[in-house]
């Protein structure tokens, strides 16, 4: 009805991922059909629970204040991000100011993300990242950079760039979902001083 206030949309509650109750809970999200939503939902059933457990990722898992399921999650780790010239030029540093700087940067490597199908188109995405990005800001490890990899024919690429993601790389990877060679944006915005 117009003029109706839209209805009142709670915050999401987050948790580190629980390698005991998880697994069962990873059985029922689903993130689409395309073979970047495949490859997320892999991730998180067949990978998420074995990297927690050997301290190579952390996974971070979302959920309503009222509900067992799963809205969405990230996974990350940490990497070392190069300064080299297409970094240099994503980020507008002049080679003078480059000099001053380590050759690489400790990075926050978003390594999955991803929405639930029944909960996708529904403003989560960014309360997620949002959540990562003030994570990254208040811990006592705050790498000043995220990266990521986003497929070229994924249209979360777009909101990426709306989140000011800057592509400091493209590659040509054959994809294990659909066995198709497809480009592949390295990405990464800068979250601190």
């Amino acid at each position: 009805m117009p003029g109706s206030p839209s209805p009142v949309r709670h915050a999401l509650r987050s948790r580190p991922l629980d390698s005991s109750i998880d697994p069962a809970l990873f059985s029922r999200v689903t993130f689409g059909q395309q073979p970047w939503a495949v490859e997320v939902e892999q991730f998180l059933r067949g990978k998420a629970v074995m990297l927690e457990e050997h301290g190579v990722c952390a996974t971070t898992v979302f959920q309503l204040p009222t509900e067992e399921e799963i809205v969405g999650f990230y996974a990350t780790r940490g990497i070392k991000l190069k300064v080299d010239d297409a970094f240099r030029e994503a980020f507008d540093i002049s080679k003078t100011k480059a000099r001053k700087m380590p050759p690489e940067f400790d990075a926050c490597y978003l390594t999955a993300f991803g929405i639930n199908v029944p909960y996708q188109r529904r403003g989560y995405s960014p309360e997620i990242h949002l959540h990562l990005v003030e994570s990254l800001t208040t811990a006592a490890m705050r790498p000043p950079y995220i990266f990521l990899k986003c497929w070229a024919d994924n249209p979360a690429v777009w909101l990426y760039h709306d989140w000011e993601y800057k592509t400091i790389h493209e590659e040509r990877v054959v994809r294990s979902t659909d066995g198709r060679e497809e480009v592949r944006f390295w990405m990464a915005v800068k979250v601190r001083d």
